[in-house]
């Protein structure tokens, strides 16, 4: 803690000096976050997407704060932000899909529903082109068919084409992240909701699922790697309605500095 409250000494020292260098105000954004601090710490990160709208790192930190926060608008803002600057990065486009699943979660009847879950399933699907390898996307599209899309479906047809949807994309996630460190608690999550989804199934007395052969070919992968720069962690493995910012989208922290 010590060090941390040097840090922020630091950082308020070098801001004074030059308040205009927009990766001193995220740096202060990374240390104010490690305080719990969260307003300072987005109160930092807005000054210094202000100061340099293109600076890729600051508008995924700034993303990610509002992210943990229930701020969905200023989130989704922030990732196309910096889409619209590196449109091929693996967590700005997850990272837009859990803010516009968090809008659909925050809404008792959200209008326009089938085209908000296309434009969410649109921000995985591209995630899963950049890297197929790793799990986060898989995750998140087996969370948003059953937690969401599930209230919605009326035809046991309907059911079981979402069910099985969801089992597949959790299957998928599961074979990416076995091994990899950080992905704990999702894989609890994951398994937990393969549970729920047999248990579903015999309540509303559907069909049984396809062979475990049917959905194989969404399961193979190869391994994975997380390797980050430093930047506020997203998770991503919570899926749309954060319970904690890591953003994340599960990464390690980026290093501080410009894209």
């Amino acid at each position: 803690m010590q060090q941390l409250e040097l840090a922020a000494l630091v950082c308020a020292q070098a801001m004074a000096r030059d308040p205009r260098y927009a990766p001193i105000h995220d740096t202060a954004a990374l240390v104010e976050h490690e305080l719990g601090r969260m307003n300072g710490a987005i109160t930092e990160l807005a000054r210094a997407v202000e100061l340099d709208p293109k600076f890729f790192e600051a508008q995924m930190n700034y993303a990610a704060a509002n992210l943990g926060i229930r701020g969905f608008e200023r989130a989704q803002t922030a990732y196309r932000s910096a889409i619209a600057i590196r449109p091929n990065d693996y967590d700005a486009h997850l990272g837009l899909a859990v803010a516009l699943r968090g809008v659909i979660g925050d809404e008792p009847v959200p209008a326009a529903f089938g085209a908000k879950i296309d434009a969410v399933s649109k921000e995985l699907d591209t995630a899963k082109q950049i890297d197929d390898r790793r799990p986060e996307a898989f995750f998140n599209e087996g969370l948003l068919a059953y937690d969401i899309e599930m209230k919605r479906t009326k035809t046991p047809e309907e059911r079981t084409a979402v069910l099985d949807r969801a089992k597949a994309s959790l299957r998928s996630f599961l074979v990416r992240a076995h091994g990899k460190a950080g992905y704990e608690d999702a894989i609890a999550r994951a398994s937990e909701r393969l549970g729920d989804i047999a248990s579903t199934r015999l309540f509303l007395r559907l069909p049984p699922a396809a062979p475990a052969g049917a959905i194989a070919g969404a399961a193979r992968c190869s391994v994975i790697g997380t390797s980050r720069r430093a930047r506020l962690r997203l998770l991503t493995a919570s899926a749309g309605s954060p319970r904690r910012a890591r953003c994340r989208s599960a990464a390690t922290p980026r290093r501080a500095g410009r894209g």
